[in-house]
């Protein structure tokens, strides 16, 4: 199942072996991205784990996108 959601970087997410962390705390910032996997995204039961990426797109034409994008696979 593949999904993409805009989502704030005040939520947390869960890496292997680690504890819970802020997604701002990943620094993505204006031309950078990230790839994690087998993440749980929210410390909520019920939930699985998931690829996560993040992308947040460069200024473009001097314009600048004022949130990341993070795809769930």
């Amino acid at each position: 199942m593949k999904f993409i959601l805009r989502v704030k970087q005040g939520r947390y997410i869960q890496e292997e072996n680690s504890d819970y962390i802020l997604l701002s705390d990943k620094g993505l910032l204006p031309g950078t991205s990230f790839y994690l996997s087998d993440v749980k995204f929210t410390k909520q039961k019920g939930f699985g784990t998931f690829d996560i990426a993040g992308y947040w797109r460069r200024k473009y034409r001097g314009k600048q996108a004022d949130v990341a994008l993070v795809s769930f696979d």
